[in-house]
């Protein structure tokens, strides 16, 4: 698989996530807490914890 392939294929992952799990995602890689993206998205943390955890499942479900 080149590495147009790969990137076709991420962007095929990313599309399956919902809006608030690209954003809680997007935020994660940039580096922040959780507790910042929950203070950020106007959501606890525990909810960003949620949204994380389904992005990640998703993602290797769909990558692997």
């Amino acid at each position: 698989m080149d590495q147009v392939d790969e990137m076709l294929d991420l962007d095929a992952a990313i599309a399956q996530l919902t809006e608030r799990q690209r954003e809680v995602a997007l935020l994660v890689a940039q580096g922040y807490t959780q507790e910042e993206i929950g203070e950020r998205l106007g959501i606890t943390h525990q909810v960003v914890s949620e949204h994380w955890q389904t992005a990640v499942g998703k993602l290797r479900e769909f990558l692997i």
